[in-house]
């Protein structure tokens, strides 16, 4: 760029990634207890709902309370958006050293990402998001390359 200046970088799209949830049993009898559930809303709300009506409960005492149902919202992967952006000016000072000065920013677009949450069935928080990445970053500094 003119003027000594220099621009860079990077944009990120991506869509969320699966969400894992376990009953800690096998639930829909393929003989593995992982994944049983993923994006299956109505085994997950049957189950949350009426837990001890499962296989895995027969000829157990049953002490698991049912949960309220979930909404298919809460089944959607949050997508990632990310820009980072960073311009520089670079500043000669003799034939082997320069001061670089620059500003910087991450996550521009300030896009919230929500991730975390409990991924048991039984639990009460089962789905809700309790985290989210970092929000808009701006700095700014300098270097003395010589």
């Amino acid at each position: 760029m003119p003027g000594g200046f220099q621009l860079s970088g990077i944009f990120q799209a991506s869509s969320g990634g699966p969400f894992p949830v376990s009953a800690g049993f096998d639930l829909d009898g393929d003989q593995n207890t992982g994944g049983d559930v993923n994006g299956q809303l109505q085994l997950i709300n049957a189950f949350r709902t009426n837990p001890c009506a499962f296989i895995y409960y027969a000829g157990v005492a049953c002490t698991a309370k049912a949960q309220a149902p979930i909404t298919a919202d809460l089944l959607k992967p949050q997508p990632v958006v990310s820009l980072n952006l960073r311009a520089s000016k670079f500043i000669k000072i003799t034939e082997h050293k320069r001061l670089e000065l620059f500003f910087e920013g991450y996550n521009i677009l300030n896009h919230v990402t929500e991730y975390g949450g409990a991924s048991t069935l039984t639990s009460p928080a089962l789905y809700i998001h309790t985290s989210a990445l970092d929000a808009r970053q701006l700095q700014w500094g300098g270097r003395f390359v010589f």
